[in-house]
C-alpha cells in the first residue's frame, strides 16, 4: 500500500513588519526578550556579528550602516577602511571606513564637560604631526599655534587672518597682526595692535591699537594707542598713554606719521614734526634734536623747557627774566689761587667760562745813575714805567710813563700816598693822559735826597685795565752804599 502526502501551498500576505517573540510588531524588526522582567538566567538580547581586524579590513562593497563588533585586532593591520579600528568593540561603517561606536566616556575623546584620569605624557590637545593647530569662531580663525617652518604663535579672532609666509611672529588680541602676510619677528599684544602690518619686521607692539597703522619695521610701541599715528617711519619708540599719537590733549607737539629714530616717553608725548627724524621728548619737558649719534660719537642737542635747543644743552624757564637754572645745596668756597675761572653768560645765552680779572705783576730794582732811565724801564700791559734821575740831589724827582699802543686815557681810582722820612700825605690826582713818550706824572714827586716811597692805582679807560704801582727811592746815605730805587706793578684786568 502507498502513502501519499499531499503537500498544500497556501498562499498568505507578506507582513511589512516582523516580530520576534512579539506578534504585534512595531518596526520593521521588534524582538521582545523572552523574559523582560524576573529572576531567570537565559540569555536574552541580539549578537551582532564578530568579526577580527584583519576580516574588517578586508570586506568590499561593506552597505553605509553595516554594524559589526570586532572581537580582535592582533591579525590584520589599521590601514583602508580599518585604519580607526584601533581597539575591540562596536564599529558601523559610514560610507568610507569603519567608525568606532562610542559606548562611554573612558575614551581619548576630550569632553565639553571636563576630563579625568589624563595623563599629560598621552593626553593632550594638538597634534601628532608637523600641522598648525588652529583654533576658530564661526569658521574664523582665532587663534594658530605652528611649527616649522614658521613658529607663529597668535590667539584672537583674526589674528594671522593673512599670514602667508611670516615667520616667529606673535600675536594676541583681536585682529592683532591680522594684516601680515610676509613680515618676521614682529610681537603684537593688545586688539588691533600691529593690524595693518604687511611686510615690517622687527616690530613690538604692546597696547590698544599700538602701532596699528604702521607698515614699517623695527618700532616699539607701548601703551594705550601708543605710536598710532605712525604710517611707514622705523626705528621709533613710543612708551606711554598716547605717545606719538596725534594727540594735543594735554600734550606738547603731534604725532609722529613718517619719521624715523624718534623717542617719545610718557603720556601724550609728541614732538615738534610729525615727518622729521632723531627727534625725543621725555615728559613733554625734555627734548632732543638730531639726536642719532653712537656711543664713540654722541651727536645731538638737548633742551629743557624748549623742543628746539640750540645748543648741547639749553635751559628756558618760560618766565621773563628768570634763567630756568638754580642749583641748591652747592659749596660756598674761597677761592685759592690767582687767575681763577668761572661761569658765565654771554649776550646770546650761552654759558661760558669766564677768567677772573688775570693778575700780571713786574718787579725791577736798580741804581740811581748815569743809567738809571734804561735799568729802571719795566714793561705790563700796553704800558712802559721808568725813573730817569741819574743823581739823587733834588726833592722833586718823577716817575715816567708812556703807552706802547698809542695814546691811553688814565683815570686815577685813589688819590696818590707818599712818604717821606716818617712823614706821610696823601695827594689828589686827576686823569691824565699816556702817550708813546715818556712823561713825568708830575703830580706825584719823589724826594730822592731823602728816603721816599709812593704808592698810586689808576684804571685805564682805554683797554679797561687796573694798575697798582709801588715806588721806593733810597738815598743810601743811611746805608753807606749809593741810592738806591724799586718799581714794583700789578695788573688786573
Amino acid at each position: 500500500m502507498k502513502k501519499l502526502i499531499l503537500l498544500t501551498l497556501i498562499p498568505s500576505a507578506i507582513f511589512s513588519q516582523v516580530g520576534i517573540n512579539n506578534s504585534t510588531p512595531t518596526s520593521t524588526l521588534d524582538i521582545t526578550a523572552q523574559a523582560s522582567t524576573g529572576a531567570t538566567t537565559n540569555v536574552d538580547g541580539m549578537l551582532i556579528p564578530r568579526v577580527n581586524l584583519q576580516r574588517a579590513q578586508l570586506m568590499t562593497a561593506v552597505p553605509t550602516s553595516t554594524l559589526i563588533y570586532v572581537n580582535d585586532i592582533s591579525i590584520g593591520t589599521a590601514t583602508g577602511i580599518a585604519v580607526d579600528i584601533t581597539s575591540t568593540g562596536f564599529y558601523y561603517f559610514d560610507g568610507t571606513k569603519w567608525t568606532a561606536v562610542i559606548t562611554s566616556n573612558n575614551n581619548n575623546d576630550w569632553h565639553l564637560t571636563g576630563n579625568t584620569g589624563t595623563n599629560p605624557s598621552n593626553n593632550f590637545i594638538g597634534t601628532s604631526d608637523n600641522q598648525p593647530v588652529v583654533f576658530k569662531i564661526n569658521n574664523t580663525n582665532a587663534g594658530t599655534l605652528s611649527s616649522i617652518p614658521f613658529f607663529n604663535t597668535s590667539f584672537g579672532l583674526n589674528t594671522f587672518a593673512y599670514n602667508i609666509t611670516g615667520p616667529l611672529n606673535v600675536a594676541f588680541g583681536f585682529q592683532a597682526l591680522s594684516a601680515n602676510t610676509t613680515g618676521n619677528r614682529n610681537t603684537a599684544i593688545g586688539a588691533s595692535a600691529l593690524n595693518s602690518n604687511i611686510l615690517g619686521n622687527q616690530n613690538t607692539a604692546i597696547g590698544y591699537e599700538s602701532l596699528t597703522n604702521s607698515t614699517a619695521g623695527a618700532n616699539t610701541g607701548i601703551g594705550y594707542l601708543a605710536l598710532r599715528s605712525l604710517t611707514t617711519g622705523s626705528n621709533n619708540i613710543g612708551i606711554g598713554y598716547q605717545a606719538g599719537f596725534d594727540s594735543n590733549a594735554g600734550g606738547t607737539g603731534v604725532g609722529i606719521t613718517t619719521g624715523s629714530r624718534n623717542l617719545m616717553l610718557g603720556i601724550n608725548t609728541g614732538l615738534p614734526d610729525q615727518t622729521a627724524n632723531n627727534q625725543m621728548n621725555i615728559g613733554n619737558i625734555i627734548f632732543g634734536t638730531d639726536v642719532n649719534g653712537t656711543l664713540a660719537t654722541p651727536k645731538g642737542n638737548v633742551g629743557i623747557g624748549t623742543s628746539a635747543p640750540t645748543a648741547r644743552l639749553e635751559v628756558a624757564s618760560g618766565t621773563t627774566g628768570t634763567s630756568g637754572l638754580k642749583f641748591t645745596n652747592i659749596n660756598n668756597t674761597t677761592a685759592t689761587t690767582q687767575n681763577a675761572a668761572a661761569l658765565g653768560v654771554d649776550a646770546t645765552g650761552n654759558v661760558v667760562v669766564q677768567n677772573t680779572a688775570p693778575l700780571t705783576t713786574n718787579f725791577k730794582s736798580f741804581s740811581i745813575n748815569a743809567s738809571s732811565a734804561t735799568s729802571s724801564l719795566i714793561t705790563i700791559g700796553s704800558l712802559e714805567f721808568r725813573y730817569p734821575t741819574t743823581t739823587c740831589t733834588t726833592t722833586q724827582t718823577y716817575i715816567q710813563v708812556r703807552s706802547t699802543s698809542g695814546a691811553n686815557n688814565l683815570g686815577v681810582q685813589h688819590a696818590m700816598f707818599l712818604t717821606a722820612q716818617n712823614t706821610s700825605s696823601f695827594v689828589n690826582t686827576t686823569p691824565i693822559t699816556v702817550t708813546p713818550t715818556f712823561a713825568d706824572i708830575t703830580s706825584l714827586p719823589l724826594n730822592c735826597v731823602q728816603d721816599s716811597h709812593a704808592q698810586f692805582n689808576f684804571f685805564s679807560y682805554t683797554d679797561r685795565t687796573f694798575y697798582r704801582v709801588n715806588v721806593n727811592i733810597a738815598d743810601g746815605d743811611s746805608l753807606g752804599f749809593g741810592a738806591l730805587g724799586y718799581i714794583f706793578v700789578e695788573l688786573q684786568r
